[in-house]
């Protein structure tokens, strides 16, 4: 298995990833270019286990902690957009997305109804 430690910046990311197996240490800095960081983590051997600095939880106020969540998500994976939908309150089924990031960013608040 391999195990890899990830610092996650706006342009890049670091990774330290431990081979478990043979103890073997490799340092790699990927740029948020391109498809660089899809491709690197589509074709990491199975298994393995990324750990992510929490950064997405270091906010100045709580009511920013599911914006900064999706933002480092969408930052990570490199994608379009992503997003935290949570059930209303109202006991119904509806949801609704308190935090979005990426080209849907404009959406935040909507619903599913």
């Amino acid at each position: 298995m391999r195990i890899i430690g990830c610092d996650l910046h706006a342009r890049q990311q670091t990774l330290a990833m431990l081979d478990t197996a043979t103890g073997e240490v490799v340092k790699v800095t990927l740029k948020h270019e391109g498809n660089m960081v899809r491709e690197f983590y589509d074709n990491l051997p199975r298994p393995v286990r990324v750990g992510i600095e929490n950064r997405a939880l270091m906010v100045d106020s709580p009511k920013d902690i599911l914006q900064a969540l999706a933002d480092t998500i969408c930052e990570t994976l490199g994608c379009g957009s992503a997003g935290i939908s949570l059930l209303s309150s109202d006991g119904g089924l509806a949801s609704y997305w308190p935090a979005i990031s990426g080209i849907w960013k404009p959406h935040i608040g909507g619903d599913l109804r």
